[in-house]
């Protein structure tokens, strides 16, 4: 009996030193130490750039990495909608990004704020004349924050804002667009790339209007035409005017 009893401290002490080294071994061997990093999901950041937001240790082993911290890291970049980091055995972090990309532009006190698709501050500019994206412009320009929502008071004009924006994401004319003009909700403008004015009314069925709009440029580009009016404010079929 008392053998046996003599047995089962050998297998219990043999099973506590094997969990002792194999701490030690995740913790303090450099089998483990960070070697790779993958990067999941779409986003204009490089590998450096991220590696660099986290602020990780590179000569340290993983298992000693706070992933919790490298996230928070990441995400005080405004472009980093989420961020998801794992370990993966025995020397490899994955990055699984989620990021929010340039949709619009609003005037912001001392210059242009660069906006997401949920109006999030993504950038502050002086100069935005070379960025492909429409300025929404008839608002009151107002202070902001880099990661936050633009603090607009109207309510319905910050939803028109994002209404506006999702439309001309979803007909993939938002690169085509200069100026979205929302100072009258009852009589929303816009104004295209080419120096074509849009009317649109109250923007009630906008899905359907920036749809058949797209076809209507492509036709007007087609024809050499980059100039008029686009009169699209009532349900009836849009009408052309050269001025």
């Amino acid at each position: 009996m008392e053998r046996i009893n003599i047995s089962k401290k050998k297998i219990i002490i043999g099973i506590f030193a094997f969990l002792i080294l194999t701490v030690f071994g995740y913790l303090f061997l450099p089998y483990f130490y960070f070697e790779n990093a993958i990067v999941l999901g779409e986003t204009s950041l490089s590998k450096k750039e991220i590696l660099e937001l986290s602020k990780i240790d590179q000569d340290n082993n993983i298992y000693k990495i706070s992933l919790k911290a490298a996230e928070g890291n990441i995400k005080s970049n405004p472009y980093i909608k989420d961020i998801k980091i794992k370990r993966k055995f025995p020397k490899t972090l994955v990055f699984s990004i989620k990021q929010r990309f340039e949709s619009a532009i609003i005037p912001v006190t001392g210059g242009y704020a660069i906006i997401d698709e949920e109006g999030v501050v993504l950038k502050i500019q002086t100069d935005v004349a070379a960025m492909q994206k429409p300025i929404i412009s008839g608002i009151k320009p107002v202070k902001v924050q880099l990661g936050k929502k633009i603090p607009i008071e109207n309510e319905e004009q910050f939803t028109a804002i994002l209404s506006m924006i999702s439309v001309s994401q979803n007909a993939r004319l938002l690169e085509s667009i200069s100026d979205i003009n929302l100072k009258n909700l009852e009589n929303i403008y816009m104004t295209t790339s080419n120096g074509i004015t849009v009317l649109l009314g109250d923007g009630s069925g906008l899905n359907d209007k920036m749809l058949r709009l797209n076809k209507i440029l492509v036709d007007l580009h087609t024809k050499g035409i980059h100039y008029g009016v686009i009169d699209m404010r009532y349900n009836s079929n849009p009408v052309y005017r050269e001025g």
